[in-house]
């Protein structure tokens, strides 16, 4: 039969399983705990969703990067076409490691994450770098070479695609390129095509409206699997 380890007639206080006082319990703050898991978790997505648009990203940077030294060669000093190339090129290789390091170290506990400001500030180092040579060439070249600048730059403005992980980096990305494309319009403006001009500004805004929409559709998606 079974024997209960506790007498009947012991008294209350000693019962293994009194309550204790009111004042002696300590909640524990889950919802703030709950915030920061679901934090890590998101950022743990955007740097596998990062990770997989390196690539692209890189080679979408370099190959437009080798665009503009097509079309500005033998107009501009070839030390300066170069340097900037190479800059650019070292930069996106930078940045595609890192990212894909940062994607195979997702989930793990040794991963480190990342602040949103960083993502913002690479964004825009990178937009200014890349966008310096074609603004400042622009004004001084002919018609046809505008063009493929305009081009060019458009083609980036839409490689912000593989930033749509994270929306403000995306808008960050895509506003110095448009910036840039603008302030090398205006100081061209005595010389540059209305029509030329017009083209160019509504490739960028067809390519900003699209990538807004897709960062507005994958960040919650992002937020709702975390």
């Amino acid at each position: 039969m079974y024997q209960s380890p506790v007498s009947p007639d012991a008294p209350a206080h000693e019962a293994p399983f009194a309550e204790l006082p009111e004042e002696d319990v300590v909640e524990i703050a889950y919802d703030d705990g709950n915030h920061r898991l679901r934090e890590a978790h998101l950022q743990n997505g955007q740097a596998e969703t990062s990770a997989l648009f390196a690539p692209y990203f890189a080679a979408s940077g370099i190959g437009s990067a080798l665009l503009v030294v097509f079309d500005l060669y033998g107009n501009i000093t070839l030390s300066l076409l170069l340097g900037w190339f190479v800059a650019v090129a070292a930069a996106h290789s930078f940045i595609c490691k890192r990212a894909l390091a940062a994607g195979s170290a997702a989930g793990s506990r040794s991963a480190k994450l990342r602040p949103q400001w960083q993502h913002v500030g690479e964004a825009t180092g990178l937009a200014v770098l890349w966008a310096s040579l074609p603004t400042y060439a622009f004004a001084t070249q002919p018609h046809d070479v505008q063009v493929m600048l305009g081009g060019a730059i458009g083609a980036m403005i839409i490689a912000a695609i593989a930033l749509s992980a994270v929306p403000m980096a995306a808008m960050a990305w895509i506003g110095t390129l448009t910036m840039a494309l603008c302030v090398a319009c205006f100081y061209d403006s005595p010389t540059l095509d209305l029509k030329l001009a017009m083209t160019i500004i509504g490739v960028a805004a067809i390519a900003i409206f699209g990538i807004a929409r897709l960062s507005r559709w994958t960040y919650p998606q992002l937020l709702a699997l975390a």
